[in-house]
C-alpha cells in the first residue's frame, strides 16, 4: 500500500511541475506610448546600465519599427562589461522573436554580476526611435545614453559617446534592448488545489491503516 500512496504522490507532484508556469523574459526597457520613426541610423544606439539584483540576460535585440526585420538588413548586437569586454553578441535578422517593437535573438544565459555596469548596443542602418521617457525593468538602473558612428568594418563597436540623457524620462535614442530573466514561476491555482487534494487522500489512507 505504501508503494501505492508514494505513486499517487509521485503523479500529482508531476502533475505540479508540468502546471508551472515561467513567464517570458522581460524586456529591459519599454517605451510607453507610440513610438516615433526617425528613419535610417548611421550609428550605433546604446545605453549603460547598473544591476540592482540578481539577473540574467537572455536575449539581445535591435528596436524594429516598422516590423520589417530591418528592411532586410541583419543587425549586430553586443553587450561588453565595464572594462569594454564584449560579453555576447547577435545578428538579429526576420528569424528573430519580436517582444513589443523590439525584435531578438536568444545567447546562452549570462548572469550579470549585481552593482557592475554594461552597455548594450545595437548596429546603425535601421530604422530607430528617440522619447522623452522609457519604462527600466526594476533588477536595472539606465545610467546614460550611448552612442558612437557606425562603421561598416566594425558595426560592433562599443558606444561610448552620450548626449548627457542619464534618467528614464529623458533616455536618449533606441537602439539596443536586452531580455531579462523570467518571473519566478508559479503554480497554477487549480494544481495547487490538486495537489492539496493528492496530500489530504494519502494522510486520510494512513490514519485509516
Amino acid at each position: 500500500m505504501l508503494n501505492k500512496h508514494i505513486a499517487c504522490i509521485a503523479v500529482v507532484g508531476g502533475m505540479v511541475a508540468l502546471s508551472v508556469r515561467a513567464d517570458a523574459p522581460a524586456l529591459a526597457i519599454t517605451i510607453p506610448g507610440s513610438v516615433t520613426d526617425f528613419g535610417a541610423s548611421t550609428w550605433n544606439l546604446g545605453w549603460s546600465f547598473t544591476v540592482n539584483s540578481p539577473t540574467t540576460v537572455y536575449g539581445l535585440g535591435n528596436i524594429d519599427i516598422n516590423l520589417d526585420a530591418f528592411a532586410g538588413t541583419p543587425q549586430k548586437v553586443g553587450l561588453w562589461d565595464s572594462t569594454g569586454t564584449l560579453l555576447a553578441s547577435v545578428s538579429v535578422d526576420s528569424t528573430g522573436t519580436l517582444v513589443g517593437d523590439w525584435r531578438f535573438e536568444s545567447i546562452t544565459p549570462l548572469d550579470l554580476t549585481v552593482g557592475q555596469s554594461y552597455v548594450v548596443g545595437g548596429q546603425g542602418g535601421a530604422d530607430y526611435t528617440g522619447d522623452t521617457a522609457v519604462t527600466v525593468d526594476s533588477g536595472i538602473t539606465y545610467t546614460s545614453d550611448l552612442y558612437t558612428v557606425t562603421s561598416l568594418s566594425d558595426p560592433l563597436t562599443e558606444p561610448a559617446l552620450t548626449e548627457g540623457l542619464t534618467t528614464p524620462g529623458n533616455a536618449g535614442w533606441f537602439g539596443a534592448n536586452l531580455l531579462l530573466t523570467p518571473a519566478t514561476p508559479t503554480p497554477e491555482p487549480g494544481t495547487l488545489a490538486l495537489a492539496g487534494l493528492g496530500v489530504a487522500g494519502f494522510l486520510a489512507a494512513r490514519r485509516r491503516k
